[in-house]
């Protein structure tokens, strides 16, 4: 059931026991990643997906899990996000 109390507000908002709530709830894989590549949270049955704990994941590269051809294609998607996150920035900056 949505909560109406966080209607609108961005993950970044959330309280972090309410993301880890939410994460953990699910029983697929989930994998919050930073726009710099980093993890910032695996729940369990991704870690067990990729063979490893939530703890051992945290601040490990999403491309250290990915093939030689994924790799540059995800590093080069990662790229074009932190331009558009500076875009971001930089307009709200202006006004």
């Amino acid at each position: 059931m949505l909560d109406p109390q966080l209607m609108g507000t961005s993950v970044g908002q959330l309280p972090r026991d309410r993301l880890r709530s939410i994460f953990d709830g699910v029983f697929d894989g989930s994998w919050l990643v930073a726009d710099s590549g980093l993890t910032i949270y695996a729940n369990e049955a991704m870690a067990a997906l990729l063979g490893s704990t939530p703890d051992a994941l945290r601040g490990r590269p999403i491309t250290d899990f990915l093939d030689e051809a994924l790799r540059a294609e995800a590093k080069g998607f990662l790229a074009r996000q932190r331009i558009q996150a500076g875009e971001r920035i930089d307009r709200k900056s202006v006004v």
